[in-house]
């Protein structure tokens, strides 16, 4: 190649220290995003109740300071319970160590499991029944006042028409 052809080869095609890679720089991290408000349901929420402030409270067992615990504490022992049962019956029927213990594995997990359905499902009751004893004893307290407001308004009523005659 003659001298021409290098600087025309040159000229046409960008010398190797001349080209750069992209390189992406690193995203700033982003800022946690806020905690989305539950969208309101039409018609009877389940499980929620108005506020005094005009906002609608969703009761949740996770939220309910008796029921984790308790919910947590009985598929514990149930699980416990159910391999240990599983694991003495196995044992006892001349099944081998390793397979007993592997049944008896299973079959704490599958009653972890059904205690957990169990639990929730009584504390879904023990919940609401929780909160209509509420809803009723907030409806009797209000209805007392009231009465009082009432009782008192008349008494008023018949002291001004006693001193006005």
């Amino acid at each position: 190649m003659s001298t021409e052809d290098e600087a025309e080869a040159g000229a046409a095609a960008p010398a190797p220290e001349a080209k750069t890679k992209k390189v992406k720089e690193p995203k700033a991290a982003k800022a946690p995003k806020a905690a989305k408000e539950p969208k309101a349901k039409k018609g009877k929420g389940k499980g929620a109740a108005a506020a005094p402030g005009g906002k609608t409270l969703a009761i949740s067992i996770p939220a309910h300071p008796r029921a984790q615990r308790s919910i947590r504490r009985t598929r514990a022992r149930t699980a416990i319970v159910v391999f240990g049962l599983v694991l003495i019956l196995s044992l006892r029927s001349g099944v081998p160590a390793q397979e007993a213990a592997m049944r008896a594995l299973i079959a704490g997990l599958i009653g972890n499991l059904a205690a957990w359905g169990c639990a929730l499902a009584v504390w879904r009751q023990l919940v609401m029944a929780e909160v209509r004893l509420v809803e009723t004893a907030r409806r009797d307290r209000r209805r007392a006042q009231a009465e009082a407001a009432a009782e008192h308004a008349a008494a008023r009523a018949a002291a001004a028409a006693a001193s006005a005659s």
